[in-house]
């Protein structure tokens, strides 16, 4: 059975003790001269603390990677900001196992041919930790050096369900982008709908979802895609294929895309008389049109993400942004900071900085985080947060699953 383990807590403490910004080096500090992968090693708080000869020969090397500068900067820089705060505040109270933490970065620019270099610069510095990359393309080129050195890396973003590896060093803190269809198949068999429709607008965001929902029916037995339709994104095929669902005799129809066709399409369905069960994935717009389901539309479902809001670290790590830095969390920012707290609990509960003790303690554990209370399944998947499955009942969204 896990176990639950708490360090997040002691970051909230920390922040509220010294209450001082971090050292956010800028794009061009974190840039060096080359034009592919920027470089930077830095002792992050507590130089009072530990001495030089300490930081040399007892130092945990901890590394940021992604992309810090150029057009994909705002989706690296909030990681990078939590890293290096996390190591400062670990520092100035000591360190973790009561070593220092040595902070590293490496400016990958989310280019995938980067990977093989970026990791390699690493591991030559002694890096056995990673949080990042952010992007999926990045993950999969660098694996292999990390694979070799047995580097374990934990991404605040990468949702590539092929990175994740059985009792690998791989982990993420985002659900993998297959997440919605295992949710969604396994609630089709709890309510005994075997025959789906699929539809799947011709986006890439449509196509993968619809990839995912007809692989994972595949491999379940009593569920079977009966229909699987492609859609024009902004086509106006609703006539027809209002007509099409309603002699396959389905049990329910589930919609991969992101536009507004959802609505229009249930309201079809249910004028003609069809009460099929209609889902839509995470992404459909429809927070905005609720109130235009009246109460006789029944059986419609949306997926979404955790509401996070009323999580206490999620809180308490919003408010010391905002009070940092006057803005907003960037994109991943929340999840960073649940990577940085789940491997240092992971470090304290395994008392040792070997990635594979730490890994370990990582899948046999639960961690409090902003993300709640979570913890990692055998491929590395975060598991106790990610996409809830939602009934609109009388213009308001009702869970219904997990």
């Amino acid at each position: 059975m896990k176990q639950r383990f708490m360090l997040c807590t002691a970051f909230v403490l920390l922040i509220a003790v010294f209450g001082c910004a971090p050292r956010i080096a800028p794009a061009s500090d974190v840039d060096d001269t080359t034009a592919a992968g920027a470089t930077t090693k830095t002792l992050v708080g507590g130089p009072e603390i530990f001495s030089e000869a300490q930081v040399a020969s007892q130092s945990i090397a901890l590394a940021v990677a992604g992309p810090f500068s150029g057009d994909m900067e705002k989706y690296g820089r909030p990681t990078y900001r939590v890293v290096e705060y996390a190591t400062q505040l670990l520092n100035e109270s000591g360190g973790l196992l009561d070593r220092p933490i040595a902070f590293y970065a490496f400016d990958d620019g989310c280019v995938s041919a980067h990977g093989p270099k970026a990791s390699q610069w690493l591991v030559d510095q002694g890096v056995r930790i990673v949080v990042g990359h952010i992007c999926n393309g990045i993950n999969l080129t660098a694996r292999p050096v990390y694979e070799k050195n047995q580097v374990l890396v934990i991404s605040p973003s990468a949702s590539d369900p092929g990175l994740g590896v059985r009792d690998g060093l791989f982990f993420r803190t985002i659900p993998a982008d297959d997440a919605q269809a295992d949710l969604l198949m396994g609630y089709c068999l709890e309510r005994g709908w075997k025959r789906v429709g699929l539809l799947a607008e011709t986006t890439e965001y449509g196509q993968e979802q619809g990839k995912y929902m007809a692989g994972h029916a595949a491999v379940r037995e009593g569920v079977e895609v009966a229909v699987h339709i492609d859609l024009t994104p902004d086509g106006d095929e609703n006539l027809s294929l209002s007509d099409e669902l309603a002699k396959s005799k389905l049990d329910v129809v589930i919609y991969c895309g992101q536009g507004d066709r959802f609505e229009r399409l249930v309201r079809r369905m249910r004028v003609e008389g069809n009460m099929t069960p209609v889902i839509g994935v995470e992404g459909v717009e429809i927070v905005n049109h609720l109130d235009s389901f009246s109460a006789d539309i029944r059986d419609v479902y949306v997926m979404g993400v955790t509401d996070l809001h009323q999580v206490p670290m999620y809180a308490a790590f919003y408010e010391d942004h905002l009070a940092r830095f006057g803005t907003e969390p960037g994109p991943f920012y929340m999840e960073a900071w649940a990577a940085v707290s789940c491997v240092t609990a992971a470090m304290k509960k395994a008392d040792s900085a070997d990635p594979v003790k730490i890994a370990e303690a990582l899948r046999n554990n639960w961690c409090d985080s902003p993300l709640g209370v979570i913890s990692f399944d055998d491929y590395g998947n975060v598991v106790g947060t990610g996409f809830v499955l939602r009934s609109i009942e009388n213009g308001a969204l009702v869970d219904v699953a997990p």
